[in-house]
């Protein structure tokens, strides 16, 4: 059984994390997320007590995760295929053995930046399975598993130069939230932006998206809740050290967040998780 960590969220104004637990018996309906690998396949061996991540402790933990029952959604932010500088060369073979396991890792959705795109470019590589490039204007795509309706807005890239997004964007992504509210059940906005600008985000349109996504630079990692109950924001940890899983049940019986009765899991790839042999084969001569 993997090892989680439980995080109770009442109204709590810090990324947190909290004691270890077991994931509940009955799932319902669970959203996976992870983002920010920045290219790494391998456990930080640095990272913690222990090695923590790898692409193949994920292929174990998001198996378990699905197999446990329930309706599972898998999403991933941006650069987890490469790291936020864009002059990253990777070794030969590095490219397309990530597009392979992410592949086989199975997402309902990723998404894929600039140096993202760059790294396959240059290899002529297509993108993982289920991935799409974070385009030049808001996007939107619908997961449907059962009665289950997820409306994923996709944040635009910034352009090259721009280290914000203006309140022209802020508003654009509100309306198109808003068309995406009216048929599905839940919103969720997916950022390639950094901690920063995605706070300006929460902060210029208050529950803009019932869960936001984030991804790129910034120090949080964990999941808070915002703007009073509205926004769900989830920060993944660099490198892929770990899986962050949250259960949208709660909010899809009451139609909001409610933090007494919402838990969140944060579920570490340690020393505890066995990988998944056919991930690591596909690293094995890099």
């Amino acid at each position: 059984m993997i090892k989680s960590i439980q995080i109770f969220l009442v109204g709590l104004s810090l990324f947190v994390a909290g004691a270890v637990t077991a994931p509940a018996a009955d799932p319902g309906v669970v959203l996976l997320y992870t983002g920010n690998s920045l290219g790494k396949y391998q456990a930080c061996p640095t990272c913690g007590q222990s090695a923590t991540g790898g692409l193949d402790r994920r292929a174990t933990v998001l198996a378990e995760q699905r197999a446990g029952g329930g309706t599972v959604f898998t999403l991933a932010g941006g650069y987890e295929l490469s790291p936020y500088s864009k002059n990253w060369n990777p070794v030969d073979g590095h490219s397309q053995a990530l597009v392979r396991a992410y592949t086989a890792l199975e997402y309902d959705l990723g998404v894929l930046t600039s140096g993202d795109q760059e790294s396959l470019s240059r290899t002529g590589l297509e993108a993982p399975k289920g991935f799409v490039p974070a385009g030049d204007r808001p996007e939107v795509r619908v997961l449907t598993k059962g009665s289950v309706r997820l409306g994923v807005l996709i944040c635009p890239e910034l352009r090259a130069g721009s280290s914000a997004p203006g309140p022209e964007l802020f508003a654009q992504l509100a309306a198109t939230a808003a068309q995406v509210r009216q048929d599905c059940d839940v919103v969720i906005a997916i950022s390639t932006w950094g901690e920063r600008n995605e706070a300006a985000l929460l902060e210029a349109h208050p529950g803009v998206a019932d869960v936001l996504l984030g991804s790129g630079p910034g120090v949080g990692a964990g999941v808070r809740l915002m703007n009073d109950g509205a926004t769900m924001w989830l920060r993944p940890e660099f490198e892929g050290r770990s899986v962050l899983r949250l259960e949208l049940t709660s909010f899809l019986d009451a139609g909001k967040w409610e933090g007494e009765s919402l838990a969140a899991v944060r579920l570490p790839l340690d020393h505890l998780v066995k990988g998944d042999g056919r991930i690591s084969a596909l690293f094995a001569w890099i």
